[in-house]
């Protein structure tokens, strides 16, 4: 158990640089440099847009815990159904983290064994590369948009 970069309490999680080589300990790295593959937030269309007009985009987390929360493909079901079950004009941000210019740190601050990208400030919206409707199932649920499906897949 450490503290986040946010000042939470977090469980270290083992990583890897881009290069295959093991951190132990890894959270307080920023890891912009190296971390490959895209990264997803969930928001309001409407609060994407806004961003667009005013070029920077800060979610209320930003303000509330000093970060921006993201997930990777593999995670981003989880909050989605979590937190934001059954919600309209969702969009799912694809963000290339070698384009965001803030620190993102990978961190497990709710000790359930699995380090979530953050970005500790302001995304710049030429760091999002798509931006893809996220609308729930019938039932509330959320799946993966099928181009976001096919990018897991590797297609």
């Amino acid at each position: 158990m450490g503290k986040c970069a946010s000042g939470q309490v977090c469980k270290w999680q083992v990583g890897k640089w881009a290069s295959g080589q093991v951190l132990e300990n890894f959270t307080h790295y920023a890891l912009r440099t190296t971390i490959t593959g895209m990264i997803l937030h969930i928001t309001r269309r409407v609060d994407w847009e806004t961003a667009v007009a005013n070029n920077q985009y800060t979610a209320a987390s930003l303000e509330r815990e000093g970060f921006i929360h993201c997930s990777t493909i593999d995670q981003v079901l989880q909050p989605a159904n979590a937190l934001f079950r059954g919600q309209r004009d969702l969009v799912l941000l694809c963000i290339d983290p070698a384009r965001v210019q803030a620190a993102i740190v990978y961190e497990d601050c709710y000790e359930i064994g699995q380090a979530f990208p953050h970005i500790y400030g302001r995304l710049n919206p030429d760091a999002v590369l798509q931006v893809v409707n996220f609308p729930p199932n019938p039932d509330g649920s959320f799946s993966l948009p099928p181009i976001i499906q096919q990018r897991k897949e590797g297609r």
